[in-house]
């Protein structure tokens, strides 16, 4: 994958011996999450892929990562590389660089404390390579499409119970719940429950990103809310909060408010 860039001054920076010190390694622990955002049709895909394989590409699908390419996944996580490249990519970013053109697409990456990402510029400016970066985009380019190596096992997806509620608009107040089984149940005021059920792969999908959303530490955001989601786990522990109060997944808040309302024509 080759990658035209915003700016050149990285590349100058380098030649000066000023090269940006690389941040933290990612911890080979921690999930891999993979992000595509932009271009003319507004393309915003967020894969997460845990360490033992198990991935979901929010709103669409989970599935599995085969054992050679999560090996091939490690071992581009664990090169050293990785860091300084985003390191240079912080640096691009800091530094500014060609006027930005419409409708770019961006490339995203964050494991643990690393994160980077890199943006398709206007012009014919070439960016620092990022071999490792675009090895692991390579690598999970089929996940990105919603295409797995394998199906998910039997306890890949939680028995979680996820609650979208809709404060007001044209259609009123209602809340719609989504039991561990993928029973779906609409409630409003003064009208009948409605019921459905997700089919099995929208099921485990929800639960692998509601899965998310409830390790997510909720922050303080402004503004009127349209709707909260909320998560609980058998246990008892439960998130709860608006799109915006789950920080870096507040798209796949969003994805689990639209999982739940779909089904009754409500999106």
């Amino acid at each position: 994958m080759r990658w035209r860039a915003a700016a050149v001054l990285v590349v100058l920076a380098v030649l000066a011996g000023c090269t940006p010190a690389a941040g933290p390694a990612p911890d080979p622990g921690a999930e891999v999450t993979l992000s595509r955002s932009g271009g003319v049709a507004g393309l915003r895909q967020v894969l997460h892929v845990r360490p033992d394989g198990v991935a979901v590409l929010v709103g669409v699908r989970g599935g599995r990562l085969g054992a050679d390419r999560l090996i091939e996944l490690r071992a581009a996580l664990a090169d050293p590389a990785l860091a300084r490249e985003a390191a240079a990519a912080r640096a691009a970013a800091d530094r500014g660089g060609s006027p930005p053109c419409s409708d770019p697409i961006t490339h995203g990456l964050r494991v643990g404390e690393l994160s980077m990402s890199v943006t398709e510029p206007c012009g014919g400016a070439e960016a620092p390579a990022t071999p490792t970066f675009d090895r692991l985009f390579t690598l999970l380019t089929d996940a990105l499409a919603g295409r797995f190596d394998e199906a998910l096992r039997p306890g890949d997806a939680p028995a979680l119970v996820v609650r979208t509620e809709q404060l007001g608009g044209s259609r009123g107040r209602y809340t719609v719940e989504a039991g561990p089984d993928g029973a779906l149940r609409l409630t409003r005021p003064g009208r009948p429950d409605e019921r459905r059920d997700l089919a099995p792969d929208e099921r485990d999908a929800l639960a692998l990103v509601a899965a998310g959303l409830l390790a997510q530490e909720l922050t303080s955001c402004a503004g009127d809310a349209p709707w909260t989601v909320a998560v609980r786990a058998p246990g008892g522990a439960e998130s709860v909060g608006p799109g915006c109060a789950f920080g870096p997944r507040a798209v796949d808040a969003a994805a689990a408010h639209l999982a739940l309302v779909r089904p009754f024509d409500l999106a």
